[in-house]
């Protein structure tokens, strides 16, 4: 039992003898791993010279991007990898500790970067996480995405005129209605055409044309001409309309487009019998840019959608305001007679001129 004792001691004494060179040696391992590192971030190695070298030559191309950490040490000439791609920094703005933006140029490769930048060589961080902006995400998406833009910029302009114009105060203002109530019941013809002549809007129109036609026609005909000059403003009105219905249906067709060229694009990079790293990356660069085109074409025609439907329903108050106005302005004229407004003349009493306004052309 005591050399079986004495063996186990022994045993346990030699392996602390080996052991301890080797913890000496794990001890002093980071920092010499960190030297590593820093010569390889620094000067190169092989290894990352040859992979610049696979890389096809670039495009000179920039890449604008910010970022919330400390820039502080970022300078000019840096050179940077994202993704199997190599970039100069072209500039750098920085914000002290709290990051800043800085611009890439695109040396080897040809693949868009991803928001992670790994330092191969200068005095720059060791990684940035550069922030996606709006901006940046716009630019992801391809052509597609700017006639995407156009129509929300030709949405902003539609709906500040839309809000400026449909306005029932412009249209069918209650002042302008009751003069031209009073000057059609004191029988002054001139007046109530000053009026209409003055005033802007659908109602003032519509009025223009009963007192252009009121001394030549009946009150039926007169009727007749103001629904069809009535009919023909209201479609003239509501082609701001028509453009906000366009913008609803065709901003998601043109995020479809751009889903499917995205998607050619990700059979594009699966062609060829190796998978390699590239390919997955560049299939990936299709689906966002899939996704970001869909994404924008669907927050674009949602608000024109809703947007065409508020107005639409404005522009449907007014010409119904209108409408009322008109004919309550048609009956003022047909109670006191058309030949009433024209002056005095033979006819005696007001059952007689109100009976000559309402009969018909074919019962003198």
């Amino acid at each position: 039992m005591k050399a079986m004792t004495r063996t186990t001691l022994a045993i346990l004494f030699a392996a602390n003898l080996l052991a301890a060179p080797a913890r000496a040696q794990e001890d002093d391992a980071p920092e010499l791993a960190l030297d590593t590192i820093e010569d390889v971030m620094d000067t190169g190695t092989d290894a990352v010279a040859r992979q610049m070298e696979e890389q096809e030559e670039g495009d000179n191309k920039r890449f604008r991007a910010a970022t919330d950490d400390d820039v502080s040490t970022l300078t000019e000439g840096d050179i940077y990898r994202s993704g199997q791609s190599f970039y100069k920094v072209a500039q750098v703005k920085p914000n002290g500790n709290d990051g800043g933006r800085f611009v890439m140029e695109r040396l080897r490769g040809r693949m868009d970067p991803s928001g992670t930048w790994t330092r191969v060589s200068g005095e720059g961080p060791l990684t940035i996480v550069s922030r996606l902006t709006l901006l940046d995400r716009f630019m992801s998406g391809g052509a597609v995405m700017y006639p995407i833009a156009i129509l929300l910029l030709l949405l902003i302009i539609v709906t500040i005129r839309s809000l400026l114009y449909y306005r029932v105060d412009l249209h069918c203002p209650a002042s302008f209605v009751t003069e031209c109530a009073t000057a059609v019941a004191a029988g002054d013809l001139q007046r109530f055409e000053d009026l209409s002549v003055n005033q802007k809007g659908l109602l003032a129109h519509t009025c223009r044309v009963m007192v252009a036609n009121i001394r030549r026609l009946t009150l039926e005909e007169i009727k007749a001409r103001v629904e069809a000059e009535a009919i023909h403003e209201v479609g003239r009105l509501s082609f701001p309309l028509r453009l906000m219905n366009f913008i609803a249906v065709a901003a998601p067709l043109l995020g479809l487009l751009g889903t499917v060229l995205g998607m050619i694009t990700c059979f594009d990079s699966l062609a060829g019998e190796t998978a390699t790293q590239s390919k997955a990356m560049a299939m990936a660069a299709g689906i966002k840019q899939a996704l970001l085109t869909t994404a924008f074409g669907l927050i674009v025609a949602l608000p024109a959608l809703f947007i065409f439907f508020i107005f639409n329903y404005r522009v449907a108050q007014i010409a119904n305001l209108c409408a009322v106005s008109a004919e309550e302005l048609i009956h003022e004229i047909a109670i006191l007679g058309r030949d009433a407004l024209l002056g005095p003349k033979s006819l005696k009493g007001t059952d007689q001129a109100v009976a000559s306004a309402t009969s018909s052309p074919s019962n003198p």
